[in-house]
């Protein structure tokens, strides 16, 4: 998978990454664990300014997390632009706070507020949520013995869609052979789910679900050379069914 199919297919399902950091220390430490719920966020014109993201930490030990906003400016291309501001004013997003202290098994919010109301077009940010690595205490028998241990960091992409204020949801899709292409002609982000090839009933291919971001294109190559039906949804809501020739 390349890096703009995994980044597409991210904005629904989230992205869980895992980091590892390779020290030497006086004893073997144990990373801090955490989770994120949801790792989807989508603001609608009509609907709160503000939602809420839960990190927990699963561990028995504190953990440090920093959370890093970006815009995505022309997603779902190669040529995708992300940008990062000092100021969440020229983002147009706030996260509060960007940075906390969990203790053991504990969990905060983290309030996520948009600083402008939607527009014409949808708006696309991802919150870069990672655990930071902890500082060991000496313990043992032989506290000045080094010794060499591995901590793995497990960090969370959560993508944040602001709708706009008319969403409209069309995707195209046409079948030449076994080559299947789909476009995202709407301006709001759609999940295609669903997706199947049948030559007769109950006798059927399943195809891979994805994400379409607007404007963007997906070509895939079914296994037979018959008409492909995809289910289309949009914030998690089902739309409408559509089916190749």
């Amino acid at each position: 998978m390349g890096a703009n199919d995994q980044q597409k297919d991210a904005s629904v399902n989230g992205i869980k990454l895992i980091c590892t950091v390779l020290l030497v220390a006086l004893s073997t430490a144990v990373g801090a664990e955490i989770t994120v719920r949801p790792m989807v966020i989508y603001f609608k014109a009509n609907g709160s300014p503000y939602k809420d993201i839960l990190i927990r930490n699963q561990s028995d030990s504190p953990a440090y997390v920093d959370i890093q906003a970006a815009r995505l400016v022309n997603p779902g291309v190669p040529q995708v632009n992300i940008q990062t501001a000092h100021n969440p004013r020229d983002l147009g997003l706030l996260v509060t706070p960007i940075r906390s202290k969990l203790d053991a098994r504990q969990g905060k919010s983290v309030r996520v507020s948009i600083l402008q109301p939607p527009g014409d077009k949808e708006r696309d940010y991802r919150l870069w949520v990672r655990p930071l690595p902890s500082r060991l205490t000496p313990t043992g028998d032989k506290p000045t013995s080094p010794q060499m241990y591995l901590q793995v960091l497990t960090a969370y992409y959560v993508y944040v869609h602001v709708l706009p204020v008319k969403p409209v949801s069309k995707v195209t899709i046409k079948r030449q052979g076994k080559h299947i292409v789909l476009e995202n002609v709407g301006n709001v982000l759609v999940e295609l789910r669903n997706g199947k090839q049948c030559k007769a009933k109950g006798q059927c291919e399943l195809l891979p679900k994805k994400t379409l971001y607007p404007k963007s294109t997906w070509q895939l190559t079914g296994k037979v050379d018959f008409p492909a039906t995809f289910d289309v949804y949009v914030d998690q809501r089902f739309v409408e069914t559509i089916r190749s020739s």
